[in-house]
């Protein structure tokens, strides 16, 4: 996802090496003649012609490889956040698989998942459920708001836990504070999930500063009036809103795990803050055979 001010200024982080490119399918050489073999078989006159020795066949091309999460933008995480959940790979598997679009008007487009029937039994493979993803990014002005819809199409019930993982772009992430997660305790991630107690409301006085390594999830902190990333160094803020959604993740993985993640640039670290809303440390969200649950983000932009 791609989303600009009306000046063009970009509000979005995108890995400097994200590649959009579909992978190239091997291509085979020509297969060679057979020894010997005549490369244009003669035809003795009033005889019918005689069908071409058989020689050797071109293997088939090699399956295309599944598409890679893109580090940047606003992946969907589904039907798990990390691994809170049963499905093998983290953030499940939403962000990986192609979406169809259903709806696309002037300022808005809906997307599908599952987009296929063949796609569905292939994620069923994965996670044992029938379901539908409804995704709906809309700008209205200075907003873009995203809902996303999950509907239960089986028999059964199920849960799931998900998240709007928002890489959003800094000019120094040093200089960059968060506000809104003053008041509420949070799952430390680093430390085992660890949950400590809320700071003081003080601390939203500025908002809190990044020093190093974060990955934490402020529980409850989703359903406040809204939560803030602000770019000091660019003069900014972009504020997160939440419709549905109970938690906020809080997440950079600072100098010396950028530098060990291939599909980021090593100072890239520097550009974003993740702030995500999600369905996470809270507990994850039931789902009844037939019914349907909404998630909604809305992200603003406040100069300051």
């Amino acid at each position: 996802m791609d989303w600009r001010t009306p000046e063009g200024e970009a509000l979005i982080y995108l890995s400097s090496k994200a590649v959009f490119a579909p992978p190239k399918v091997p291509t085979h050489p020509p297969v060679p003649p057979t020894p010997g073999a005549a490369t244009s078989p003669t035809v003795p006159p009033g005889s019918a012609p005689r069908p071409p020795a058989p020689g050797p066949t071109r293997p088939p091309p090699p399956p295309l490889p599944r598409p890679q999460a893109i580090r940047g933008g606003t992946p969907i995480c589904f039907p798990q956040f990390s691994d809170m959940g049963p499905v093998a790979s983290s953030h499940g598997f939403a962000r990986n698989h192609a979406w169809r679009v259903v709806e696309q008007g002037a300022d808005s487009v809906t997307m599908r998942l599952p987009a296929s029937p063949e796609q569905a039994a292939a994620l069923r493979e994965l996670w044992p459920h029938d379901f539908e993803l409804d995704l709906t990014t809309a700008l209205a002005g200075p907003r873009l708001t995203q809902t996303l819809t999950v509907r239960n199409a089986g028999s059964a019930p199920f849960q799931f836990t998900a998240c709007f993982h928002n890489y959003l772009l800094v000019s120094d992430v040093r200089q960059a504070r968060v506000r809104g997660l003053a008041g509420h305790p949070h799952m430390d991630n680093l430390f085992g999930r660890m949950i400590r107690p809320a700071a003081g409301g003080a601390e939203d006085d500025e908002g809190a500063a990044l020093g190093g390594e974060t990955d934490r999830i402020y529980l409850g902190a989703g359903g406040g009036p809204g939560a803030a990333v602000v770019d000091r160094a660019g003069g900014r803020a972009v504020t997160v809103s939440t419709d549905g959604v109970p938690d906020l993740v809080l997440w950079n993985p600072w100098a010396a795990k950028a530098a060990a993640m291939g599909d980021m640039g090593d100072s890239d670290y520097e550009r974003f803050v993740c702030l995500e809303p999600a369905v996470s440390g809270s507990g994850p969200r039931s789902v009844a055979p037939g019914g349907a649950v909404t998630l909604r983000q809305t992200l603003g932009v406040e100069r300051l």
